[in-house]
């Protein structure tokens, strides 16, 4: 899908209407299949971002899960997802102060990115009259900041979908989620940089298994069957060694588990005891427990009092 800007002949279509908006975004993560179809998330993470549209200067000042401040390359992206949108709506270039505190664990790579280019374009597309915007340019505009397609769509919506390109065109069905009541980990390395980041290296064995397991037909899955469903394939040479031997270490002890398409992170389908969790925080892993998320974006606008 292709945007052309609704500003036409260098005249201002749209007046900002808001100048204060908070976003709340959920996590997101996504499974790639042999055929390079992905799978994607919504967990239970939340981030909340708030911006206010000012006369001076723009300033954006986020804090990490850790309590760091967003990284310069982090800011660049929302700034330029913000602007992006306004330039797309004809709108003025207005002063963003952008404050925000991200519980995401994951705080690098395509998965992080896409977090922050969605909320970077939430939150200026909040200072327009509401629903100006379609969810489908809302998510193109963040594909076009940075974000992964098929992370975008859950970020934006929620729950799960299935996405896939073929002759350049998206293709996305969105699936019921079946899983909010059932407990999940997410497990991320802290040495994600020393581990490489060479592109998508795991691919789910079972897609179809998957999927279903993901929507509708999840409680009529069997132990086998969920072991079927969370099969990767995944080369003992690649820079991701350890996410391979992590993911089959679990699924050994009959634990099902899947390592995100990039190598990020694994998300386990159950809780880990007292002992895993020690297990894995002395491999230098961080344990997060997570749960599956409905629910997509949620924004707030209105005018400063």
């Amino acid at each position: 899908m292709r945007l052309a800007s609704r500003n036409y002949y260098g005249v201002s279509m749209m007046l900002i209407k808001n100048d204060l908006v908070k976003v709340t975004l959920f996590g997101a993560l996504s499974f790639a299949s042999l055929s390079g179809e992905k799978l994607s998330v919504s967990l239970n993470l939340p981030s909340s971002f708030e911006l206010r549209a000012v006369a001076g200067d723009s300033e954006i000042q986020v804090r990490e899960f850790d309590g760091d401040f967003l990284a310069k390359s982090g800011v660049q992206i929302i700034h330029r997802a913000a602007y992006r949108v306004l330039d797309y709506l004809g709108a003025p270039h207005v002063g963003l102060v952008i404050s925000g505190e991200s519980k995401w664990v994951l705080p690098y790579g395509a998965t992080y990115d896409s977090v922050l280019a969605v909320a970077g374009t939430l939150l200026a597309a909040g200072l327009a009259p509401a629903n100006i915007l379609t969810e489908e340019e809302l998510i193109e505009l963040a594909v076009q900041s940075g974000a992964n397609a098929e992370l975008a769509v859950v970020l934006v919506r929620g729950a799960a979908a299935l996405v896939w390109t073929k002759e350049a065109e998206r293709g996305v069905r969105y699936l019921p989620l079946a899983l909010e009541k059932r407990p999940a980990t997410l497990l991320v390395s802290k040495n994600f940089y020393a581990l490489g980041r060479n592109g998508i290296e795991f691919r789910a064995l079972n897609f179809g298994l998957l999927t279903a397991y993901m929507s509708d037909l999840s409680t009529a899955f069997t132990t086998e069957m969920l072991a079927k469903a969370t099969a990767m394939s995944a080369s003992e040479n690649h820079a991701y060694a350890p996410v391979a031997k992590l993911v089959a270490y679990l699924q050994e002890l009959g634990i099902p588990a899947l390592a995100s398409a990039g190598g990020e992170a694994v998300l386990v389908f159950a809780s880990l005891d007292r002992e895993l969790v020690e297990q894995a925080e002395a491999a230098a892993w961080r344990v997060a427990p997570v749960s599956f998320m409905p629910e997509g974006a949620q924004i707030e606008a209105s005018l400063l009092a």
